[in-house]
């Protein structure tokens, strides 16, 4: 197996550590969302102390994953899975609320549908899934700092947000065409195996 197919293949197994704590992700949207809807600055903060939470819980699962030789089919799934459910949940809460703009929402839910797609269709169509790629990774974590900065309670901080912004439509970006990439190579990648 060639190194750029080794990662591809993995042990089936949904109840490991790693992929709890990728779940927990999931589960952690349900009380931000809750308090992203609540009037005051404490459940703001606690809105953030849990997204800041789930950021290391998204670290945190692949690092156990390697360490404990947990690296699963399902968890290349739930992984990426769990970062479009809570991001996507997440902006689109703050889309209603109005803290951000619907355009840019719309620009990161639609590269996830598509990220969605193209996965189902090299599973379908090649029998493998791909793990998350090191662009995909860095822009969720764009996108996360992002919310972060948003929420903040300090009007200081407001002319930072279209920077992040911008920030996150680069990264966007940059991932889209890597996953864009890997998608229309897959057949070659799968057959060097």
């Amino acid at each position: 197996m060639t190194d750029s197919t080794s990662g591809l293949y993995a042990q089936r197994n949904w109840w490991t550590l790693s992929n709890m704590i990728s779940m927990s992700r999931i589960v952690l949207t349900i009380p931000i969302v809750y308090l992203l809807v609540q009037e005051g600055e404490a459940a703001r903060w606690w809105a953030l102390f849990l997204i800041a939470i789930a950021i290391l819980t998204d670290s945190l699962d692949g690092k156990v994953a390697r360490a404990r030789n947990e690296i699963t089919e399902e968890g290349k799934f739930l992984d990426p899975l769990a970062d479009k459910i809570a991001v996507g949940i997440i902006a689109f809460v703050l889309a209603i609320t109005g803290e951000l703009p619907w355009w840019f929402v719309g620009i990161v839910l639609g590269r996830d549908v598509l990220i969605i797609f193209a996965g189902i269709y090299i599973k379908v169509r090649y029998g493998v899934l791909f793990p998350s790629n090191v662009w995909g990774k860095w822009a969720v974590t764009a996108i996360a700092f992002t919310v972060f900065v948003i929420l903040l309670p300090i009007p200081a901080l407001e002319p930072l947000e279209m920077i992040m912004m911008a920030i996150c439509l680069i990264m966007l970006g940059i991932s889209t065409i890597s996953y864009a990439i890997r998608f229309f190579t897959a057949g070659k990648v799968v057959e060097s195996k």
